[in-house]
């Protein structure tokens, strides 16, 4: 099983993305069409990792956007997101670690092939 896990800000919006009213929760199209085509390359399934997970707004824009995720990483106060990541993948025994990457812009100039956004990967 693939598995990408998904911080939305930064990741699917910039400085550049557009946000005239200044939404908390904001999607650049571009950038969700990279991620939406890095899914489908890798057949991989998204986890939120974003803090927009912790607020049902958050959450209502994630889908909304149609961020295409199937589950969230634990909301865990006391502990840091790594270990919120780890959380997940000890509930999720069929996804092992390959490699993450925690910014989309630094790797959009290598081919899909040779990249994972924040992702895990196992047989």
């Amino acid at each position: 099983m693939n598995v990408i896990f998904l911080d939305i800000d930064g990741v699917l919006n910039c400085e550049d993305t557009p946000n005239p009213r200044k939404f908390p929760y904001i999607v650049d199209a571009r950038l969700l069409s990279l991620l939406k085509e890095l899914v489908a390359r890798t057949r991989a399934n998204v986890v939120l990792s974003s803090s927009w997970r912790t607020d049902p707004v958050g959450l209502l824009a994630a889908k909304y956007y149609d961020v295409p995720f199937i589950d969230v990483c634990p909301d865990l106060p006391e502990v840091s997101r790594c270990e919120e990541m780890l959380k997940w993948l000890s509930e999720h025994q069929a996804v092992h670690i390959k490699e993450i990457v925690p910014k989309l812009e630094p790797v959009l100039a290598k081919p899909f092939t040779q990249i994972f956004l924040g992702a895990v990967s196992g047989a």
